[in-house]
């Protein structure tokens, strides 16, 4: 059915443009935010099916978390983020 590609920070100068280009149609068409300054810090996964990229995701360590407050905000309290 297809093909998940994982790119980390630490592949190819040429994995990491693939990305770049995939985030780029992903910012252009569907309105995503602007993330290109910050990717070099994120992994991405392709999901290919056939020649195409069907499918993206971009995950980032994280080890600081923001309490919520019972309406939902974010407060300044922040913590160890426990996740996983």
């Amino acid at each position: 059915n297809g093909d998940i590609v994982e790119i980390r920070p630490s592949d190819s100068y040429e994995l990491r443009q693939k990305l770049k280009q995939v985030m780029k149609i992903v910012q252009n068409d569907l309105g995503f935010a602007n993330l290109s300054d910050s990717m070099n810090e994120k992994t991405g996964y392709l999901f290919v099916r056939g020649k195409r990229v069907v499918g993206m995701v971009l995950a980032e360590v994280t080890t600081t978390a923001f309490v919520l407050t019972s309406t939902m905000d974010r407060s300044n309290e922040s913590r160890k983020a426990m996740v996983g």
